[in-house]
């Protein structure tokens, strides 16, 4: 029997701080005494999204997130090991929660005029969403509740991005069509 192993899963002399960050950083998110902000690394394609550019991309989406900054920061560092991201490329948008829990937009068929008005709104949304998921969904709802509502999740007609149903178990919400 042959085992392969990649050239970044070869052990090194880093490798057990590293294991040690990433299983600090798990057990941050899973402590029901999580510290806030949370901080998300921001992680954009160098040609921006769907023909917006990169800058205006994340601008967008940090002028959206001020009204949660007690519970969510967003950085433009992208940090080595586990930790929170948000990755935004012309084919999918994936929040991931440290690897306990991802939400992943397929984007292709994202109309593009929405890009500046509802994308940072359906981001924030997706960072509800996985908080939620891992048992925090007090400070899931406390996201969701300030941009769902503006986010093409909602709406009519039909949003472009399918409503995930988790938003309306784990939030309560009721939306008509």
């Amino acid at each position: 029997m042959t085992v392969r192993v990649s050239e970044s899963s070869v052990w090194q002399q880093g490798t057990p701080s590293r294991i040690e960050r990433d299983l600090t950083e798990f057990r941050d998110v899973r402590s029901p005494g999580i510290d806030l902000p949370m901080t998300f690394s921001l992680v954009t394609g160098e040609d921006g999204f769907l023909g917006t550019p990169r800058a205006a991309v994340e601008a967008a989406l940090i002028e959206a997130a001020k009204d949660v900054s007690d519970v969510v920061s967003l950085s433009r560092k992208n940090l080595t090991g586990a930790h929170p991201t948000i990755v935004i490329d012309n084919a999918q948008i994936v929040v991931n929660l440290s690897g306990l829990s991802s939400l992943t937009f397929h984007t292709q068929s994202y109309p593009a005029e929405l890009v500046a008005t509802k994308l940072p709104h359906d981001i924030l949304t997706a960072v509800g969403l996985v908080l939620g998921r891992v048992g925090h969904s007090s400070l899931g709802a406390q996201i969701a509740c300030k941009h769902l509502d503006k986010s093409s999740f909602v709406g009519n007609p039909p949003p472009p991005l399918p409503c995930p149903a988790a938003i309306t178990t784990s939030f309560g919400f009721f939306f008509s069509a």
